[in-house]
């Protein structure tokens, strides 16, 4: 009777704390201990970190654990195992220890509740949470204590500690306590760090607990670059009042020629190291129309003139007006001085006639005057009008014409007539619909007996047409004996190829 009493109790014990296992959920500074059945590398005690995981080796790697049970992380250890291991057995279980769960927020690396045991000292428990940040107000740490009535507030200089190594500063944290590490203000932050800027390798603000040397604040900033001006370092003794910089010579020091280039630096100052470097010029874009070989936008300096964009553009074009070449100004009305005779400078005659260009100018180069073909952007400046070529041409279609232009030039841009074209029969379609008007053309008299006095005038939007010559009954004949002569070929070959 007495060994079955014994047994239930321990059943009692067991079952207790495997329901009590089920229920608890993990929290950060727990250990875990995990078993792998055949995998020892995978087998031990873990600690769950201030984020709530715990770190395995692969193929397990990082688990997050916090806010489940025991079956809970068990199942998600087996499930990520399957994938490698054939059936795995896990276990996991709690190792338990005295302690207690403390809030820690503020200004550190990883804010939230932390298990610790008991004696933990405001050291430790900072450093659960991920150490304070460089933001932190060390000097006014909070440590609050809550009972059922009531929340004390204890204010801890831990500079105190970490400077001086005063122990009352980091005193034990008890079980109800939080701890809060409050925000620096922005003026204080300020007077505590250094600003190092201009041509080291990572300029930034660094804390300076204590003056430090020209040489060693550097230091902090990754040293200097290889292009920077060490002979004229500006040392600004308050950022905050202009022209409080005071020139130091780093250079001389560091030749041994003065003792006075390598002074001590307060927090709250600022550096700057110049640099030797050229800076680029800045760049900008004009734009190039009109008859040049490439136009288009193109990118210039300060320095650029108004030749070497059009040289950009690949030069000037055919018919090509060089003395009349427009330089629009941004926001700016086209003037008479706008209009630039580049031809007198490249002649020597006016060497202001290549001006320096600004950012949005537009350059222009005007059509020739007698220039039949006439582009559209040049339409502004001369008198042009549209016509259509069709039938026995070489360049059938649309041409936008000089008004000066005749039938002849028209022929001419679309490449002249093919052999097949019949000029004596050529015409002009003027109008549309009903009211067209054909007016006919005999340009082989034209072009034979030099009859020019009787071509028409050209109008907007005509169309001359080319028609094809007319074939004789005589090429109609020896076109259908050729066709004959194809078949009866073609009857004997066939016939030959069936003869035995």
């Amino acid at each position: 009777m007495r060994n079955l009493i014994c047994w239930c109790l321990l059943l009692i014990i067991v079952g207790a704390g495997v329901t009590h296992a089920q229920v608890y959920q993990v929290r950060a500074g727990d250990t875990l201990f995990i078993s792998v059945w055949g995998q020892e590398e995978l087998s031990g005690l873990v600690l769950v970190g201030p984020d709530g995981t715990v770190s395995l080796p692969l193929p397990v790697g990082t688990l997050r654990v916090k806010g489940l049970t025991v079956d809970e992380i068990t199942q998600s250890l087996i499930q990520r195992l399957s994938e490698y291991i054939k059936n795995p057995r896990v276990s996991v279980a709690i190792r338990e220890f005295e302690g207690f769960v403390v809030h820690v927020y503020g200004q550190v690396a990883a804010p939230g509740f932390y298990k610790i045991p008991d004696n933990t000292s405001l050291q430790e428990v900072l450093a659960r949470a991920g150490g304070p940040n460089e933001y932190a107000d060390l000097a006014h740490i909070q440590i609050l204590s809550r009972d059922a009535e009531d929340t004390l507030t204890r204010v801890v200089n831990f500079e105190a500690f970490l400077q001086d190594n005063l122990l009352t500063a980091n005193p034990e944290i008890n079980e109800n306590n939080s701890v809060f590490v409050p925000r620096l203000d922005d003026d204080t932050y300020r007077k505590q760090r250094i600003s190092v800027l201009g041509a080291v390798q990572l300029p930034g603000v660094y804390p300076l607990e204590a003056p430090r040397s020209l040489l060693d604040v550097l230091a902090l900033a990754g040293g200097s670059l290889p292009d920077a001006d060490l002979s004229q370092i500006h040392l600004f003794r308050s950022p905050d009042i202009p022209r409080s910089d005071v020139e130091v010579n780093l250079e001389a020091y560091l030749m041994g020629n003065t003792p006075l280039g390598n002074p001590m630096i307060e927090a709250g100052q600022a550096l700057f190291v110049p640099s030797t470097r050229i800076p680029e010029e800045r760049k900008y874009l004009v734009n190039v129309i009109g008859q040049v070989v490439r136009p288009g936008a193109y990118e210039v300096t300060e320095r650029t003139q108004l030749l070497d964009a059009i040289y950009l553009a690949g030069g000037f074009a055919d018919r090509a007006q060089i003395d009349k070449v427009v330089l629009i100004r941004r926001g700016e009305q086209a003037r008479p001085e706008s209009i630039v005779d580049v031809s007198a400078y490249l002649l020597g005659e006016n060497l202001e006639a290549n001006p320096p260009l600004a950012e949005g100018d537009t350059i222009l180069v005007q059509i020739s005057e007698d220039a039949m073909l006439v582009p559209i952007v040049q339409g502004v400046f001369l008198d042009s009008i549209s016509v259509n070529i069709i039938g026995e041409v070489r360049q059938p279609g649309p041409y936008e014409l000089s008004a000066l232009g005749g039938i002849l030039d028209a022929l001419t841009l679309a490449g002249g007539p093919t052999p097949d074209a019949d000029l004596k029969r050529a015409a002009i379609l003027r109008g549309v619909g009903t009211d067209q008007e054909q007016l006919p053309i005999d340009l082989e008299e034209v072009l034979t007996e030099g009859t020019f006095e009787g071509l028409p005038t050209l109008e907007a939007n005509d169309t001359i047409f080319i028609p094809m010559k007319k074939e004789s009954w005589w090429r109609l004949f020896v076109r259908a004996m050729a066709d004959v002569s194809t078949i009866a070929i073609a009857v004997l070959i066939l016939i030959e190829g069936r003869r035995p």
